[in-house]
């Protein structure tokens, strides 16, 4: 439907944003703002000079992202304007974000980095605690329930903090070799681990385990829920062995279908995204996938790159965003023959 370029977004993609009219995709070196129901309308661009960027999220008007320099490695969590870009506020971080991207409570917005949980409030920049973990090594983060979460990086160990006071609430290690991305959804906290590839799934107020899963010959697993059903997409980095697609009860882990990924490649950031009755999964060899969310059945592939990773998309009104990481942005249909 349309394709916009960004000359300098040439590095790996983050992802996107919608707020009304306003599509915000943001990449290592920065974020771009487009009127999606017109052709891509360039309203304005925010570059990153000798440093990268996290994945955006949107709470209160603001585009919240970190921003880290890499000459002094110096993290901060940055506000902008969602309808001009101009900067709202900065909050310094203390320690290096591993791999965390900003996640939202009631009006707060929460950091982890290397040793600290930290709280700062939306409107102004205003920071409300912070909760230091001596161990380190804090890697992911997730928020749900008045609760904050963070997994710990190379260690099958995640904490809970209240959401309001930083206090820790709970630590499980579970038996998995490291943990390595924490979700909450539909009132469970998901623990990701990889190499293996697996799955926990605990009660997020207590940390208990209520069902887990490990995938034979799997590296990395990426989700989504929907009411009953997780939706999960287990990759394979060594060819010949491929990826698979999953849908599981909610409620014990139950197999409800599955579907193999029959490519070499598949990017561990990049979906599934659900939409309706479809499900959209993008690879590290250029393409973008649909899904029969039913049943796993595939409907279509497209090229959206020539070669290198596709972004997890967004779907919006039919249309299917996603980007490359030559720096196109892309508008297609969702259905397609």
């Amino acid at each position: 439907m349309w394709i916009q370029r960004i000359d300098w977004f040439s590095t790996v993609s983050r992802g996107f944003v919608l707020q009304g009219d306003i599509l915000i995709a943001g990449n290592a070196n920065g974020l771009v703002a487009l009127k999606w129901q017109e052709d891509g309308e360039r309203l304005w661009e925010f570059r990153v000079a000798g440093g990268g960027m996290s994945y955006p999220v949107l709470a209160d008007g603001k585009v919240l992202v970190f921003q880290e320099d890499y000459e002094t490695r110096q993290v901060a969590i940055r506000a902008l304007d969602v309808k001009t870009g101009q900067a709202a506020w900065l909050y310094p971080l203390q320690g290096r974000v591993l791999d965390a991207d900003p996640v939202l409570g009631d009006g707060v917005v929460y950091a982890v980095t290397e040793k600290e949980v930290t709280a700062v409030r939306v409107s102004d920049g205003r920071g409300l605690w912070k909760t230091r973990v001596e161990q380190g090594g804090l890697r992911d983060a997730a928020a749900g329930g008045g609760l904050v979460f963070a997994s710990r990086s190379q260690s099958p160990t995640t904490y809970a903090f209240d959401g309001a006071t930083g206090e820790m609430v709970w630590t499980v290690t579970t038996g998995r070799q490291r943990s390595v991305r924490v979700a909450f959804a539909e009132g469970h906290l998901f623990v990701v681990s990889t190499r293996p590839a697996g799955l926990s799934v605990l009660d997020s107020q207590t940390g208990s385990e209520l069902w887990a899963v490990t995938f034979q010959g799997g590296t990395y697993v990426n989700f989504a829920c929907r009411n009953d059903t997780v939706f999960v997409r287990v990759s394979a980095d060594d060819p010949p062995a491929t990826g698979q697609l999953y849908a599981m009860r909610a409620d014990g882990g139950g197999v409800i279908w599955s579907s193999r990924l029959d490519t070499p490649g598949w990017d561990r950031l990049s979906g599934p995204i659900l939409a309706g009755d479809q499900m959209f999964i993008g690879d590290d060899d250029g393409y973008l996938y649909s899904f029969n969310a039913a049943n796993g059945s595939l409907r279509w592939k497209l090229r959206v790159a020539t070669t290198g990773d596709v972004s997890s998309p967004v779907v919006i009104s039919g249309i299917v965003f996603v980007m490359n990481d030559q720096g196109e942005i892309l508008a297609l249909g969702a259905r397609r023959n």
